[in-house]
């Protein structure tokens, strides 16, 4: 019997769950944080070139 693996790659999926439900923010750098301490679990590729800092 063989199994399959299957790889999701989620790169900014909040992100980009974001911008489904707001689409004004197509076209800006989208950063989300967490609920609690405030660290970036998501960044867009233009947030990523402002060099934020994570965590």
């Amino acid at each position: 019997m063989s199994r399959a693996i299957a790889l999701i790659d989620g790169n900014s999926f909040y992100c980009s769950c974001e911008r489904v439900f707001d689409p004004k923010l197509a076209r800006v750098p989208v950063i989300v944080l967490s609920n609690n301490d405030g660290s970036a679990i998501a960044r867009t590729a233009g947030a990523r070139s402002c060099r934020p800092g994570r965590g």
